[in-house]
């Protein structure tokens, strides 16, 4: 899941805030779909708190273009 390009919207919950109940809903459903979070990690506890809400896998692309720009 994903919210991206939803950040000019000041209304619009971050994609973290909505998780746990993305994760219930699929799984009340019977669903086999995995969940893989997308957007707003910034930081290695991102990824645990998104794993730890019920994300199968987290995306990672700012954090690691910023390590890259700054010399790797």
């Amino acid at each position: 899941m994903s919210n991206h390009g939803a950040r000019q919207l000041d209304t619009t919950p971050a994609t973290i805030e909505v998780l746990d109940e993305v994760v219930t809903a699929v799984r009340a459903s019977g669903s086999k779909v995995e969940i893989y979070f997308d957007g707003g990690i910034r930081r290695g506890t991102d990824i645990l708190k998104a794993m730890a809400l019920g994300a199968q896998a987290v995306f990672l692309g700012r954090a690691i273009l910023w390590a890259l720009a700054a010399g790797g």
